[in-house]
């Protein structure tokens, strides 16, 4: 079902950008929703369960959105939930949940701090395409893409 699955993301980061792109690609039955960090959404919704908007170099994935069962994931954890729920091949890089959380986030960490570096940053955000608006949660729907 569309939007069974949520991921927020930084909105103006080359790397989110990527992220999100990949996603849109392969999440062959439309699973997950989009939200970008800087947005009220994230900020009221992440408030609300405990979580920061504010800290830009965390990915949120937000699995059984909106039911009882909804759980947020945080960065090492939360690509591994992506790459689980776009299953088949993607879900073979899940091996990587052998690793202590502590490892896994640090490597997270020393990529998340390089991100801009490596993938640039937007000053402003893309245009979303049309078709895709109704995949992206945002109180201004010009959210990177």
């Amino acid at each position: 079902p569309l939007g069974a699955h949520l991921l927020f993301f930084d909105g103006h980061c080359g790397l989110c950008e990527k992220s999100v792109q990949f996603v849109l690609r392969h999440d062959k039955k439309k699973v997950f929703l989009f939200a970008p960090l800087q947005g009220r959404f994230a900020t009221n919704f992440l408030a609300k369960h405990g979580k920061k908007a504010s800290l830009l170099d965390t990915v949120y994935v937000v699995r059984d959105y909106g039911t009882q069962r909804q759980t947020i994931d945080t960065k090492s954890t939360a690509v591994f939930s992506m790459l689980d729920i776009l299953g088949g091949v993607w879900r073979m890089f899940t091996v990587g949940r052998v690793l202590k959380k502590s490892w896994a986030d640090a490597i997270y960490d020393a990529l998340a701090s390089s991100r801009h570096s490596f993938f640039g940053t937007w000053k402003h955000c893309k245009v979303v395409p049309k078709v895709l608006q109704e995949r992206f949660i945002s109180d201004d729907i010009n959210v990177s893409l």
